[in-house]
């Protein structure tokens, strides 16, 4: 058992899980991570920070790329800008990560989609009226 005030030594504790209160789990979480070295939490922060990075920046190229595909597939989108999307995507796909302008790119493609298909809808609602 380590006494209050000393220094941890690396030694495992083992403590039924009955004998803890529901915060004293979180309790003990944070006082081995405030135990870990620095070098250890920036390797740590340092891979998150990489992968979600990298596979952020892909999941948002391949989504591009198949809203894109299914765009023009039911010619939901013009052609224009289904290519538009399609390149995006391998764009995001490729180089695998948000660096400099390519962080506003599927900002910025989003809201083409959305006003393409907000206003395409409407012209469409209003060409089709019924007549009565």
């Amino acid at each position: 058992m380590v006494a209050p005030g000393a220094a941890p030594t690396g030694q495992a504790v083992q403590v039924d899980d009955a004998c803890l209160p529901k915060g004293a789990r979180l309790v003990g979480l944070v006082k081995w991570w405030r135990s870990v070295s620095a070098t250890v939490e920036q390797l740590a922060h340092g891979l998150w920070f990489g992968l979600w990075g990298v596979s952020a920046s892909r999941m948002v190229g391949v989504f591009m790329a198949a809203t894109s595909t299914i765009g023009m597939r039911f010619d939901a989108l013009p052609t224009w800008l289904s290519r538009l999307g399609l390149l995006l995507g391998a764009v995001l796909g490729l180089t695998g990560a948000f660096a400099g302008p390519l962080d506003f790119l599927f900002i910025a493609w989003l809201v083409v989609v959305s006003l393409t298909l907000l206003f395409s809808r409407r012209s469409r609602e209003a060409g089709a009226a019924p007549a009565r």
